[in-house]
């Protein structure tokens, strides 16, 4: 849960920087259930050039994560990080 308590941060433009990785693609499949909803999420991603070595952050919350392939090939829980608000994958070829 988020608190809705807590004060707006300012974001400067100074504070802005280019991504790390470009989204080429997105497709999300939806299972709409009256108790739970499922949704897989497939991306294209490539690499911003200045970002040699960085690692992959997406952000969510409230998510129960259930897998993660990379290049159609699953990975185990050691080969990524799973935090309340996001998904860090630390090292991608």
């Amino acid at each position: 849960m988020t608190d809705s308590s807590a004060q707006p941060q300012t974001i400067y433009l100074a504070d802005y920087r280019p991504p790390d990785f470009f989204i080429d693609r997105v497709e999300l499949h939806f299972e709409l259930d009256e108790s739970a909803t499922r949704v897989c999420s497939t991306m294209n991603l490539s690499r911003n050039a200045h970002a040699a070595g960085q690692p992959l952050v997406l952000n969510g919350r409230d998510l129960n994560l259930v897998s993660v392939k990379l290049d159609d090939n699953m990975l185990d829980a050691g080969d990524y990080e799973v935090s309340a608000e996001s998904l860090t994958i630390p090292t991608l070829p």
